[in-house]
């Protein structure tokens, strides 16, 4: 499995998670944070109305 693949399956199986549990819907999405020493990979987890 590459990290693309990796990324893609937490964040879908982050969101599946929290909406099975709260019953709420979510919008998880992954991003590049770029820092002054370097970038890092970051998910973004969100309620979907906000």
């Amino acid at each position: 499995m590459d990290f693309e693949t990796f990324r893609e399956t937490l964040a879908r199986d982050i969101k599946e998670t929290l909406e099975a549990r709260s019953g709420s819907d979510f919008e998880v999405e992954h991003r590049t944070a770029e820092k002054m020493n370097g970038n890092y990979e970051a998910i973004v987890v969100k309620p979907a109305d906000s």
